[in-house]
Protein backbone atom coordinates (compact mmCIF):
# COMPACT_ATOMS: atom_id res chain seq x y z
CA UNK A 1 0.00 0.00 0.00
CA UNK A 2 2.81 2.42 0.93
CA UNK A 3 4.64 1.53 -2.27
CA UNK A 4 1.51 2.37 -4.28
CA UNK A 5 1.16 5.76 -2.54
CA UNK A 6 4.81 6.60 -3.28
CA UNK A 7 4.31 5.74 -6.98
CA UNK A 8 1.14 7.86 -7.14
CA UNK A 9 2.93 10.77 -5.44
CA UNK A 10 5.89 10.62 -7.84
CA UNK A 11 3.51 10.49 -10.80
CA UNK A 12 1.59 13.52 -9.50
CA UNK A 13 4.81 15.56 -9.04
CA UNK A 14 6.00 14.63 -12.55
CA UNK A 15 2.71 15.71 -14.10
CA UNK A 16 2.76 19.00 -12.15
CA UNK A 17 6.26 19.84 -13.37
CA UNK A 18 5.30 19.03 -16.95
CA UNK A 19 2.28 21.34 -16.67
CA UNK A 20 4.36 24.28 -15.45
CA UNK A 21 6.64 24.50 -18.46
CA UNK A 22 9.67 23.12 -20.22
CA UNK A 23 12.18 21.21 -18.07
CA UNK A 24 15.93 21.57 -18.38
CA UNK A 25 18.05 19.04 -16.50
CA UNK A 26 21.26 20.66 -15.25
CA UNK A 27 23.55 19.43 -12.45
CA UNK A 28 20.86 17.17 -11.08
CA UNK A 29 18.37 20.05 -10.63
CA UNK A 30 15.21 20.65 -12.63
CA UNK A 31 14.77 24.21 -13.97
CA UNK A 32 11.30 25.29 -14.98
CA UNK A 33 11.25 27.83 -17.86
CA UNK A 34 7.94 29.67 -18.13
CA UNK A 35 7.57 32.28 -20.88
CA UNK A 36 6.05 35.53 -19.54
CA UNK A 37 2.75 36.38 -21.13
CA UNK A 38 0.55 39.43 -21.56
CA UNK A 39 -3.15 39.47 -22.16
CA UNK A 40 -4.23 41.48 -25.19
CA UNK A 41 -7.53 43.31 -25.65
CA UNK A 42 -9.18 40.15 -26.96
CA UNK A 43 -8.26 38.26 -23.80
CA UNK A 44 -5.67 36.09 -25.57
CA UNK A 45 -2.24 35.54 -24.08
CA UNK A 46 0.73 36.71 -26.12
CA UNK A 47 4.49 36.58 -25.35
CA UNK A 48 6.10 39.70 -23.90
CA UNK A 49 7.72 41.98 -26.51
CA UNK A 50 10.44 44.56 -25.84
CA UNK A 51 9.13 48.14 -25.78
CA UNK A 52 9.62 50.20 -28.94
CA UNK A 53 10.48 53.89 -29.17
CA UNK A 54 6.78 54.60 -29.71
CA UNK A 55 6.03 53.18 -26.26
CA UNK A 56 8.21 55.73 -24.47
CA UNK A 57 6.17 58.21 -22.45
CA UNK A 58 7.97 61.31 -21.20
CA UNK A 59 6.66 62.96 -18.05
CA UNK A 60 7.98 66.45 -18.62
CA UNK A 61 6.98 70.08 -18.25
CA UNK A 62 8.26 70.53 -21.80
CA UNK A 63 5.31 68.66 -23.28
CA UNK A 64 3.22 71.01 -25.41
CA UNK A 65 3.88 73.81 -27.89
CA UNK A 66 6.00 76.91 -27.18
CA UNK A 67 6.09 79.99 -29.37
CA UNK A 68 8.12 83.19 -29.76
CA UNK A 69 7.08 85.87 -32.30
CA UNK A 70 9.41 88.69 -33.36
CA UNK A 71 8.51 91.79 -35.36
CA UNK A 72 11.16 93.78 -37.18
CA UNK A 73 11.49 96.68 -39.59
CA UNK A 74 11.31 94.28 -42.50
CA UNK A 75 8.89 91.52 -41.62
CA UNK A 76 8.31 89.09 -38.79
CA UNK A 77 9.32 85.65 -37.63
CA UNK A 78 7.75 82.84 -35.63
CA UNK A 79 9.82 80.32 -33.70
CA UNK A 80 7.80 77.32 -32.55
CA UNK A 81 8.79 74.18 -30.63
CA UNK A 82 6.40 71.26 -30.09
CA UNK A 83 7.29 68.42 -27.71
CA UNK A 84 5.08 65.32 -27.52
CA UNK A 85 4.74 62.63 -24.85
CA UNK A 86 6.02 59.89 -27.16
CA UNK A 87 9.45 61.56 -27.29
CA UNK A 88 9.04 63.28 -30.65
CA UNK A 89 9.57 66.99 -31.34
CA UNK A 90 9.02 69.45 -34.16
CA UNK A 91 10.55 72.88 -34.72
CA UNK A 92 9.60 75.63 -37.14
CA UNK A 93 11.19 78.93 -38.01
CA UNK A 94 8.70 80.79 -40.20
CA UNK A 95 9.93 84.14 -41.55
CA UNK A 96 8.14 86.59 -43.80
CA UNK A 97 9.53 89.76 -45.38
CA UNK A 98 7.02 91.92 -47.29
CA UNK A 99 7.95 94.00 -50.36
CA UNK A 100 9.98 97.08 -49.48
CA UNK A 101 12.41 99.56 -50.95
CA UNK A 102 9.78 101.29 -53.04
CA UNK A 103 8.82 98.02 -54.67
CA UNK A 104 12.38 97.16 -55.68
CA UNK A 105 12.53 94.25 -53.22
CA UNK A 106 10.00 91.45 -53.56
CA UNK A 107 8.49 89.68 -50.60
CA UNK A 108 10.18 86.51 -49.42
CA UNK A 109 9.41 83.56 -47.17
CA UNK A 110 11.57 81.15 -45.19
CA UNK A 111 10.56 77.93 -43.49
CA UNK A 112 13.04 75.86 -41.52
CA UNK A 113 11.03 72.80 -40.57
CA UNK A 114 12.48 70.07 -38.39
CA UNK A 115 11.25 66.85 -36.79
CA UNK A 116 13.00 64.25 -34.67
CA UNK A 117 13.22 62.64 -31.27
CA UNK A 118 14.31 64.17 -27.97
CA UNK A 119 15.20 63.35 -24.38
CA UNK A 120 15.92 65.45 -21.32
CA UNK A 121 19.23 65.29 -19.52
CA UNK A 122 19.26 67.68 -16.58
CA UNK A 123 18.81 71.18 -17.97
CA UNK A 124 19.59 70.13 -21.53
CA UNK A 125 17.52 68.74 -24.38
CA UNK A 126 19.18 66.12 -26.59
CA UNK A 127 17.77 65.95 -30.11
CA UNK A 128 18.46 62.96 -32.36
CA UNK A 129 17.14 61.17 -35.48
CA UNK A 130 16.54 64.68 -36.83
CA UNK A 131 15.27 65.56 -40.32
CA UNK A 132 15.35 69.15 -41.62
CA UNK A 133 13.94 71.00 -44.62
CA UNK A 134 15.29 74.55 -45.04
CA UNK A 135 13.11 76.28 -47.62
CA UNK A 136 13.38 79.81 -49.09
CA UNK A 137 11.33 81.44 -51.83
CA UNK A 138 10.71 84.88 -53.29
CA UNK A 139 7.09 85.96 -53.27
CA UNK A 140 4.47 84.36 -51.04
CA UNK A 141 5.14 80.78 -52.08
CA UNK A 142 5.07 78.83 -48.83
CA UNK A 143 6.05 75.17 -48.92
CA UNK A 144 4.39 74.04 -45.69
CA UNK A 145 2.44 76.53 -43.62
CA UNK A 146 0.94 79.54 -45.41
CA UNK A 147 -1.47 79.85 -42.47
CA UNK A 148 0.93 80.93 -39.74
CA UNK A 149 -1.57 80.94 -36.88
CA UNK A 150 0.44 79.47 -33.94
CA UNK A 151 -2.63 77.66 -32.56
CA UNK A 152 -3.12 75.87 -35.87
CA UNK A 153 0.59 75.09 -36.11
CA UNK A 154 0.49 73.56 -32.62
CA UNK A 155 -1.96 70.98 -33.96
CA UNK A 156 -0.17 70.04 -37.17
CA UNK A 157 3.60 70.47 -36.76
CA UNK A 158 4.17 66.91 -35.59
CA UNK A 159 1.82 65.33 -38.13
CA UNK A 160 2.91 67.21 -41.28
CA UNK A 161 5.07 65.08 -43.60
CA UNK A 162 8.14 66.51 -45.29
CA UNK A 163 8.13 67.51 -48.94
CA UNK A 164 11.92 67.25 -48.92
CA UNK A 165 14.30 66.69 -46.04
CA UNK A 166 17.85 65.81 -45.11
CA UNK A 167 19.17 64.10 -42.00
CA UNK A 168 21.00 66.55 -39.79
CA UNK A 169 23.34 65.82 -36.93
CA UNK A 170 22.30 65.25 -33.34
CA UNK A 171 22.49 68.37 -31.19
CA UNK A 172 21.98 69.47 -27.59
CA UNK A 173 20.87 72.79 -26.11
CA UNK A 174 20.05 74.16 -22.68
CA UNK A 175 16.72 75.30 -21.28
CA UNK A 176 15.13 76.64 -18.11
CA UNK A 177 11.65 77.57 -16.99
CA UNK A 178 11.34 81.29 -16.26
CA UNK A 179 7.90 80.60 -14.77
CA UNK A 180 5.02 78.17 -15.34
CA UNK A 181 4.25 79.49 -18.81
CA UNK A 182 7.65 80.74 -20.01
CA UNK A 183 10.48 78.58 -21.34
CA UNK A 184 13.95 80.01 -22.02
CA UNK A 185 15.93 78.17 -24.68
CA UNK A 186 19.62 78.87 -25.24
CA UNK A 187 21.12 77.64 -28.49
CA UNK A 188 24.70 78.36 -29.54
CA UNK A 189 25.47 75.57 -31.98
CA UNK A 190 26.99 76.09 -35.37
CA UNK A 191 25.22 73.02 -36.75
CA UNK A 192 21.81 74.35 -35.77
CA UNK A 193 20.16 76.71 -38.29
CA UNK A 194 19.10 79.28 -35.66
CA UNK A 195 21.29 80.45 -32.77
CA UNK A 196 19.54 82.36 -30.02
CA UNK A 197 18.63 82.87 -26.41
CA UNK A 198 14.87 83.40 -26.36
CA UNK A 199 11.86 83.15 -24.08
CA UNK A 200 9.02 81.03 -25.43
CA UNK A 201 5.44 81.27 -24.23
CA UNK A 202 3.44 78.12 -23.57
CA UNK A 203 0.68 77.86 -26.16
CA UNK A 204 -1.12 74.58 -25.44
Amino acid sequence: MKKMLVIVLILAITLALAACGEKNETNGYTEINISPVNTNSAGNQTPDAPPSNDDVIINSRLIGTWVCIEYGVHGNARYIWSFREDGRFAYLFSGYEPPHGGGDMKSSVRERFMQGRFRENGNTIECYDVQLDDFFSWGDNWRYFPDRDPFLLAEILLTTPFVESDATGDFTFSFEFVDKTMLRIVIDLGAFPDQYEMDFEFLK
